[in-house]
């Protein structure tokens, strides 16, 4: 009998903290859903023993890839998406700083098959240090261009429906290969980092497909350990990127509602840099956003709209309470 693992490449992309990966992976060999899953570990030039102590480990399944340039989240999870077992009609990307709970895969499986129209699945993630709340429950788009989690600090049993959301996390998703490649790829290797999975959703909305939030599919996260330490970094590739999409994704006939608040937003961004010190940082993004919205496709799309958040204020002034 095949099990449903049989079907899934599963990406994990890795820079340092071996401890932690190899505490991840340990959690997927131990769920007995999960034999004979294909993870496929890149290992983006982390520089010490990482790679290294991975191989050493043997976990059941994982495939090792060592990539001789660090390029970023995004450039490591395409390098596995390249180097995935092209015989399985099914792919994830997991965080390296998560173990998941018994199950989580499967049940996203289970969802993922049962409509078509489904191009990708998210389980929730929850916080590693308190699992009864959430870190993410899939992602949320507002018009005036930001990207944020869904159900962010918020109690976990506040989501116990599977539901629709606007795209995927790339902490944790699961993905039919076709709907993927139909929309080009996984992530666009040029932003690297932070916006990514918000780019990945709006072309699979470009593509007729949708994204559903598993609630009963459980994977704990640690946050941001592994990637992305700097905030100067952070600001950079938040501001260049948010402000490629926002141009480039959100539907012309929101224009008029979305550009004065996308001028708020940017405010209230700049101000936040100037306060962590990541200003120069913040601006240059802005400025080097736009030869990317000259070159780059359009991913308007009618009725994408549809799913997009509103009140992103009071989620914005929620969401700084809570940190």
């Amino acid at each position: 009998m095949e099990r449903p693992s049989s079907q899934i490449s599963l990406i994990i992309p890795v820079f340092r903290d071996a401890d932690v990966v190899l505490e991840c992976l340990q959690s997927l060999a131990s769920d007995p859903a999960a034999e004979d899953l294909d993870i496929v570990v890149v290992d983006d030039a982390s520089g010490d023993d990482t790679a290294d102590r991975i191989a050493e480990a043997r976990v059941p399944g994982v495939r090792l890839i060592r990539r001789q340039v660090n390029g970023g989240f995004a450039r490591a999870c395409g390098e596995g998406w390249r180097n995935r077992d092209m015989n399985r009609p099914f792919v994830g990307v997991l965080n390296a700083d998560t173990v998941v709970e018994h199950g989580w895969l499967k049940k996203c499986l289970d969802v993922l098959i049962a409509d078509s129209a489904r191009g990708c699945v998210v389980p929730s993630v929850v916080r590693w240090d308190s699992p009864d709340t959430l870190d993410s429950a899939g992602q949320s788009y507002a018009a005036c261009g930001w990207g944020f989690r869904r159900g962010h600090q918020q109690a976990a049993s506040v989501y116990t429906q599977i539901q629709d959301v606007f795209g995927p996390t790339g902490c944790a998703m699961l993905a039919r290969a076709e709907a993927i490649e139909a929309c080009g790829g996984l992530f666009r290797e040029d932003l690297e980092c932070y916006y990514e999975d918000t780019e990945l959703g709006f072309r699979l909305h470009k593509n007729g497909y949708r994204c559903t939030h598993v609630p009963d599919a459980r994977v704990r996260h640690r946050i941001s350990l592994t990637y992305d330490k700097i905030p100067a970094r952070r600001a950079y590739f938040v501001s260049r990127n948010s402000t490629m999409l926002f141009w480039t994704a959100v539907p012309l006939k929101q224009w008029w509602s979305a550009v004065p608040q996308r001028g708020l937003l940017s405010f209230m961004l700049a101000i936040k840099a100037l306060r962590h010190r990541c200003l120069i940082p913040f601006l240059r993004g802005r400025l080097e956003a736009w030869p990317m919205i000259f070159r780059g496709p359009s991913l308007r799309r009618s009725g994408a709209d549809q799913t997009f958040s509103r009140g992103w204020m009071a989620e914005a002034r929620r969401q700084a309470a809570n940190h």
